[in-house]
């Protein structure tokens, strides 16, 4: 019988924070059907303007190429906005490694939990330059 995390029809949550948004996935695996939504959430969000947004996985083990694509073409859109900036947090020591393998850590802010990656968002404790990590 499969949990309620992986059946849910809205395994979304969407949270302001005060100069930010966060939106946590509450599935344990985001395959085409929730990635889709994922990426219709995100579109909405970046349509009101929201361009700061925080991307919470703590329960996600599994997120399809769509998924990742969702996440990737989001953060590209708030880099493009004044200020603007996507960060993921609470990713499994497995999605960090995904990222840290395909190079989406160069394109995506990960950080370990909410709290860091509000404050990753925040323009005023953003560095003015970021440098690619060395292979």
């Amino acid at each position: 019988m499969p949990s309620i995390l992986e059946s849910s029809d809205d395994p979304f949550e969407i949270v302001d924070d005060p100069s930010s948004v966060s939106l946590f996935i509450n599935v344990a695996a985001v395959r085409e059907r929730q990635a889709s939504i994922l990426r219709d959430r995100l579109a909405s969000l970046l349509a009101q303007g929201r361009t700061r947004i925080a991307v919470g996985v703590e329960p996600v083990s599994d997120l399809c190429s769509a998924a990742l694509a969702a996440i990737v073409e989001a953060s590209r859109a708030c880099s493009l906005a004044a200020g603007g900036s996507l960060a993921l947090f609470g990713p499994s020591k497995d999605l960090r490694r995904l990222f840290r393998v395909t190079g989406l850590d160069d394109v995506v802010i990960v950080r370990r939990d909410r709290r860091e990656a509000l404050r990753a968002l925040d323009p005023s404790h953003r560095r003015l330059f970021s440098f690619r990590r060395a292979a």
